[in-house]
Order: structure tokens, then C-alpha cells, then sequence
């Protein structure tokens, strides 16, 4: 998601200097990327909550993306080209989790500072 616009900033160099899509860099990119659309006021109110748990939503998809993932490789995939047939499965199932985890942390994150 973010490649494209490491590559317009540093060109294909940052891999070789910075490290992969697994480095402090490329974190601190993303971090920054989502913060600059923290408070776009949006019509939509899910929208506006979607864009507010953004940031927590992509710091926990990882761990969704390797659940589904895993669990669908080892009963589903025969080949590469099954990949595109469950997509339209998969992607749905890591945002909606991902945006449940965002939700719960926000609610409890408010209990907590209600009793404190």
C-alpha cells in the first residue's frame, strides 16, 4: 500500500539503505501516512470511525492476515491461481476483523480512563 509512495519520495534505494516493508522506516512511513487522515471529517459516520481506528485496524491485520491465511492455504489452496477465487473471501474477513480488534481496544482504552 505504501511502496508507491516510498518509491516517488526515495525511488527503489530505500530497500537497499532502509530495509523492506518489515523495517522502523517503512513503520514510521505508514504511522505518518495515517495520522495525516486521522481527522478528515467525513459525512459518514462509519466512515469517520473506520478512518479513526484506521491506525489500529492495519497494526492488527497482521496478525488476521496470518490466521485466514494460514487456515485457508492448508484447506483450500492447490495452486497460486486459487489465491484470486478466495481474495474476495479473505480481504472482507481481515478488514472486519481487524476493524472488531480496532473497535474492542478503543472501548475498553474508555473504560479505562473512565475508572481512572
Amino acid at each position: 500500500m505504501l511502496d508507491p509512495i516510498i518509491n516517488l519520495m526515495m525511488g527503489n534505494t530505500y530497500r537497499f539503505v532502509l530495509g523492506g516493508r518489515d523495517s522502523l522506516f517503512y513503520t514510521a512511513i505508514a504511522v505518518i501516512v495515517f495520522l495525516l487522515f486521522y481527522d478528515v471529517d467525513f459525512k459518514s459516520k462509519m466512515i469517520t470511525k473506520i478512518s479513526l481506528l484506521s491506525l489500529d485496524m492495519y497494526l492488527c491485520s497482521w496478525i488476521f492476515d496470518n490466521l485466514y491465511y494460514t487456515y485457508f492455504k492448508a484447506h483450500y489452496f492447490e495452486s497460486q491461481q486459487q489465491f484470486f477465487a478466495f481474495f474476495p473471501i479473505i480481504v472482507p474477513l481481515v478488514f472486519f476483523s481487524s476493524f472488531g480488534v480496532a473497535w474492542l481496544r478503543e472501548k475498553v482504552n474508555w473504560g479505562i480512563k473512565k475508572i481512572l
